[in-house]
């Protein structure tokens, strides 16, 4: 397809574990990791990482100004029906109750349009259509995979999820994993690891973390015995070696075994992590952590998890269920048996568009990582995520001539934005507009929040919540008078407003505190409301800043998968 890629990086822990990153046409947002125990294996799995999402087709969201769903659209067998009735009555009856607990766990609105496509039936053995744009909106990277063979992708993808899974579970305060004996370890050749970094003052824990339902997977827990601080990651796979390998490379990957020092939350015995001395709900504290934890590897973690007695036996059979298997596919069979008799059902998608092994895997229970989560959560995640945002693009592109209902619906949504404690803090700053414009915006089109939502609410007549607005916005960006005494003067306008002066009695009081040229200006800005919004211009594609040659490689993988045809019952291969 003539699509080059470029080595941006590789680093190295002790000469045991590597890592390093390879992007597209030299684009670094077009970029990801591999992991592994050499350089070779290392480079591999970052041209299969670049690979599993190109061929899923997300790694383009947020550069060129289109959502997943009219990314996806450009698979062939999909096609839009009316609502999840509709849904319900194209697939097989007895698939029925499957399909629909997935729409119960998914971020989806009953009516439509909803966008299908085909999937694999692994309990049912059939194919099914599903609301795959839908899907990707609740798991994200969740259950995407790719490999070697098409078995040993779709084994990494289920892997994945039952990870997930364990942290969701870990972060519930439901299980608290044993700690894994040397005795069982010390057999295996990641042994010698822990014992390397041993020497350098770094604790290693081995936790089983199969939750008691053979799901094979462990945890580490890394921590300096110097600071005190920990990291903690999760591996999992059917060979409880490669498993090892996975989690230690979870937990350095990207940095060098000096890093530790550096990195990672401070272990603190008795210190609820979830606790705070404002009014943030608990729930919402842990849901920060869980999502740090998952995303970046830099929550913190229950901290009974630390000493508490654990709430299930180490069992050496996690694995052994998995000693008879001498392929990925026969791993495949003993998961198909393991998931079904837990409660699950297997979907999966084969996306090889582009002729290397890559899937997407969707496990009912399992795969959902910001909704349906096993402690209280708000709404507030699922209301950005189903919000229309092409029409919001169209009201922020047209401030001043937008009207009161259109305005109030960018309000909603911005708000819901900066209060959702499943988006981190750092990407609230400026992840509401590229949420609307589904791109990382130029520079010059940013605009502080609070600083737009406070002339929103002007244009409202909301005085009360333009000023609180506009006062957190000097609190968050330490705005000083000196340097801004006309938004100082606007800021005590609105507060005027909210008490119900006059417009005549503003200006007066204004006079006393500001210059006359100052308030005159406060005065227009008061008057006529949408002065200040004529000014804010909105991006457009050509403005972002890889629009062009992200869209150029977009059109040549389009014009692949428009072009294949992928036969979904043929997975059936791998499970049967």
């Amino acid at each position: 397809m003539d699509i080059t890629v470029r080595q941006e990086g590789l680093k190295s822990v002790a000469g045991i574990l590597f890592s390093c990153v390879y992007s597209i046409e030299s684009i670094k947002v077009l970029a990801q990791n591999g992991i592994g125990t050499s350089r070779e294996f290392a480079i591999a799995g970052a041209l299969a990482e670049l690979m599993e999402r190109l061929q899923n087709l997300i790694i383009f969201d947020s550069k060129i100004g289109l959502s997943e769903t009219d990314i996806l659209h450009v698979i062939p067998d999909m096609i839009e029906i009316d609502n999840l009735d509709a849904l319900y009555a194209i697939n097989d009856k007895e698939c029925a109750s499957d399909i629909q607990r997935v729409c119960e766990e998914l971020i989806i609105s009953p009516s439509g349009p909803i966008y299908v496509d085909k999937f694999y039936d692994v309990k049912n053995d059939t194919v099914v259509f599903l609301p795959h744009p839908n899907m990707i909106l609740t798991t994200g990277s969740n259950g995407m995979c790719a490999g070697n063979t098409p078995a040993e992708a779709i084994v990494a993808g289920i892997s994945e999820i039952l990870e997930r899974e364990v942290l969701k579970q870990i972060y519930a305060e439901n299980v608290i994993p044993p700690t894994i004996p040397d005795e069982f370890i010390k057999n295996w050749n990641y042994y010698k690891f822990t014992k390397s970094l041993n020497n350098k003052d770094i604790t290693i824990i081995i936790k089983d973390c199969s939750l008691g339902k053979h799901f094979p997977v462990v945890g580490i827990i890394a921590v300096n015995n110097v600071t005190g601080r920990y990291k903690f990651a999760l591996g999992s796979h059917p060979v409880f070696d490669y498993a090892m390998e996975h989690a230690f490379a979870e937990l350095y990957q990207g940095f060098n075994v000096e890093d530790i020092y550096e990195l990672g939350k401070e272990m603190k015995l008795g210190n609820d992590p979830f606790e705070s001395s404002t009014q943030i709900d608990r729930d919402n504290i842990r849901t920060i952590n869980y999502i740090a934890q998952y995303s970046r590897g830099k929550g913190e973690i229950p901290e009974g998890i630390f000493y508490k007695d654990p709430t299930y036996e180490f069992e050496s059979l996690v694995w052994d269920i998995f000693n008879n298997s001498a392929s990925y596919e026969e791993d495949l069979k003993i998961f198909k048996e393991l998931l079904i008799s837990n409660g699950s059902n297997i979907f999966v998608k084969d996306l090889s568009f582009l002729n290397f092994p890559t899937y997407y895997v969707y496990i009912t229970k399992y795969s959902p990582i910001k909704c349906n989560l096993p402690w209280k959560t708000a709404d507030i995640f699922k209301k950005i995520k189903l919000c229309r945002t092409t029409d919001l693009r169209t009201i922020y592109s047209d401030l001043a001539n937008s009207s009161v209902p259109e305005i109030l619906k960018l309000i909603t949504f911005i708000d819901s934005f900066l209060s959702c404690p499943e988006i981190p803090e750092e990407e609230k700053t400026y992840g509401w507009i590229e949420a609307i414009f589904h791109s990382e915006v130029p520079e010059e089109y940013l605009i502080p929040p609070e600083y737009l939502l406070a002339l929103l609410y002007h244009k409202v007549e909301n005085y009360e919540e333009s000023y609180k607005k506009m006062d957190a916005f000097f609190h968050r960006y330490g705005v000083k008078r000196e340097s801004q005494k006309y938004l100082f003067a606007f800021r005590d306008a609105l507060f005027l407003l909210s008490k119900k002066y006059k417009t005549e009695e503003i200006e007066t009081l204004l006079s006393n505190y500001y210059r006359k040229n100052c308030v005159s200006a406060v005065m227009t800005m008061l008057t006529i409301k949408n002065i200040m919004l004529m000014r804010i211009k909105s991006p457009k594609p050509a403005d972002y800043k890889y629009y062009d040659a992200c869209k150029a490689i977009l059109e040549k993988i389009g014009q692949k998968v428009k072009d294949s045809s992928i036969n979904q019952y043929a997975i059936r291969d791998y499970f049967w």
